[in-house]
């Protein structure tokens, strides 16, 4: 009755109402990297880092290095399910001459069981304090305003970053986990893009590279 005979609508969706709260829409869009080639976009160092949400149900491999258009260039490279799979696949990249300079890992998050693995495994794990997250945060929302950081259109990072929230601390923040979406892909950006910042583990091997 209140629809049909007093104009009064149901409102959005509460989704709708806490979508591109971090970024609009337009700024993450503006970020995209420039349509080419699928291979050679990364150039150089990368960094990888990996990430998992509470329920553990998928890893997300994500990769920061040099992009050709300029500024840092951040990925979603993989995903996959339990540390075995992750070991695995990381040993693959490097038997295709893949090297990084980094493995970053939260050890304050659900990430911390892949930390054992990949320690035992080899990789050059380099786990970030909740300080150096905070401040990554700041420093990667700030280079996508500047679109300094670029991406590729992928429907799982376009959806982390749709639902990402915010978690206040001492006015400083960092990804809210318990949004109900899996904010993975955006996370491993970040920590990745914190990882590039730092630079390659020092003795860390790496040839010069093109990331696919």
């Amino acid at each position: 009755f209140a629809r049909e005979h007093l104009c009064v609508w149901d409102p959005p969706p509460v989704e709708a109402e806490r979508s591109w709260l971090v970024w609009s829409e337009s700024e993450w869009r503006a970020c995209s990297a420039a349509p080419g080639p699928e291979s050679g976009w990364l150039v150089g160092p990368v960094v990888l880092a990996v990430e998992q949400p509470p329920s553990q149900e998928l890893i997300t491999v994500t990769a920061a290095g040099e992009c050709r258009d300029g500024g840092v260039g951040v990925e979603v490279v993989a995903q996959g399910r339990g540390s075995a799979w992750l070991v695995r696949h990381l040993g693959e990249l490097r038997g295709q001459g893949v090297e990084f300079g980094r493995v970053v890992v939260d050890p304050g998050g659900p990430g911390l069981s892949l930390i054992d693995p990949l320690n035992e495994a080899g990789f050059p794990v380099t786990e970030a304090s909740a300080k150096d997250l905070m401040s990554a945060c700041g420093r990667f929302h700030d280079a996508v305003l500047s679109q300094q950081v670029r991406h590729r259109d992928r429907p799982e990072m376009d959806a982390a970053v749709q639902g990402l929230t915010r978690r206040d601390v001492g006015g400083r923040w960092l990804p809210e986990r318990r949004a109900g979406v899996d904010v993975s892909p955006i996370s491993t950006a970040i920590l990745a893009y914190l990882g590039y910042q730092l630079g390659p583990v020092k003795g860390a091997a790496f040839p010069g590279v093109v990331w696919a």
